[in-house]
């Protein structure tokens, strides 16, 4: 049975923590930590992208952001204000800017 991208980030937790956010700057965006996430698990990150049909990137990056936000405690970070940044097309869009702890 495959695994949902939820239960991958909770089985995942310490790594999201040490392979990637520690990696991180200090401030840093939801598309930094998604980048970030798509090298480290690569091939996840695809299986993930494959499970849709329209709108993979996000509908995948809703379920990563709203999970970082959910656990942003034990992750270890907190939200700043909405910052614009580039998504994976290119575009501006506002989205979560977040700090180490």
């Amino acid at each position: 049975m495959k695994i949902s991208i939820n239960e991958f980030l909770k089985q995942n937790i310490s790594l999201l923590r040490s392979d990637i956010i520690l990696k991180l700057a200090s401030d840093f965006t939801s598309h930094d930590f998604m980048k970030e996430f798509a090298k480290r698990f690569e091939n996840d990150y695809k299986d993930f992208l494959n499970d849709y049909k329209e709108n993979q990137h996000r509908v995948v990056h809703n379920q990563i952001a709203r999970f970082i936000s959910t656990n942003e405690i034990e992750l270890k970070i907190s939200k700043t204000p909405r910052v614009m940044s580039v998504n994976v097309y290119g575009r501006k869009n506002k989205i979560q800017g977040w700090k180490k702890d």
